[in-house]
């Protein structure tokens, strides 16, 4: 005879309606949305930073700013990291690949994050052997 793996399981958190109004409180952990912004991009050395989680459904956005008109050649790139709470393997590739194409063009990457997870990340996978990375405090 054969069980259902769901029959014995509580409700899923995900089954959990969620309110559409209000504001987010202290139990509310939520992540806030991703975003990325970039800040003196005609210095020459813009910031870009990100917010939320970095990972296969959100590094296409990353990509799209360091790989778009935004950022001057040869621009001495810094990825404000420290607002992000998680970074997937597929996040790692579009790190490699926004260093390579920068340095290509004369330019560099590097990275700030808080100590913290992704700076785990970073050193764990030798991320920090490949760009710059700088422990910096939270925004």
């Amino acid at each position: 005879m054969r069980r259902s793996m769901t029959a014995d399981r509580p409700q899923a958190e995900a089954d959990v309606t969620e309110p559409t109004t209000g504001t987010r409180d202290a139990t509310d952990h939520r992540e806030p949305p991703f975003n990325v912004e970039v800040h003196g991009s005609t210095s020459g050395e813009p910031r870009v930073r990100v917010t939320g989680e970095l990972d296969l459904s959100t590094a296409p956005r990353l990509r799209s700013v360091i790989f778009g008109p935004t950022l001057l050649a040869g621009s001495k790139v810094t990825l404000d990291l420290r607002a992000v709470s998680f970074m997937d393997s597929y996040a790692l590739g579009t790190l490699v690949a926004a260093r390579r194409y920068l340095v290509s063009r004369g330019g560099s990457l590097s990275a700030a994050c808080t100590e913290g997870p992704v700076a785990r990340v970073m050193r764990m996978t030798g991320m920090d052997a490949v760009i710059n990375v700088t422990i910096e405090p939270r925004p």
